[in-house]
């Protein structure tokens, strides 16, 4: 099975986030990840806190994208976070995760990870949001 390799992602804060990726084996040829589990985590750093909580001394955990097997014999999967997961977000740079559990759950291999940067949309304004002091 291939290793990982690094790709950095763009989220924009309050809008909803989908990325599918590919994994090959070093022939090139599609992983097959019938019955494969997909983990992703999204983090300010590899040991941070979790990303939408407030810091205390019991936040240790990762943020996780929602994620899953595409195309089982094509070795494609998806990572995704919901309007409401990603308004969450503070501006910034993250580090992200992700990992897969083979069906014979003898071995986890981590797939890809990168940066990810994060910025507010403002293209849509709610009426909570807007300048208007009535």
């Amino acid at each position: 099975m291939a290793t990982n390799f690094q790709v950095n992602l763009q989220i924009a804060a309050g809008t909803y986030f989908y990325q599918t990726f590919f994994i090959t084996n070093p022939d090139f040829s599609p992983v097959d990840l019938t019955d494969a589990t997909i983990y992703a985590a999204i983090a300010k750093h590899a040991g941070a806190i979790d990303a939408t909580k407030p810091v205390d001394a019991f936040n240790s955990a990762a943020t996780s994208f929602t994620s899953g097997v595409v195309d089982e014999t094509g070795g494609q999967y998806f990572i995704e976070m919901s309007v409401e997961e990603t308004d969450k977000l503070e501006e910034g740079k993250y580090v992200y995760n992700v990992l897969i559990e083979m069906p014979n759950k003898e071995h986890i291999v981590e797939a890809t990870g990168g940066l990810v940067f994060v910025s507010k949309a403002f293209g849509l304004i709610r009426n909570q949001e807007t300048d208007d002091v009535t």
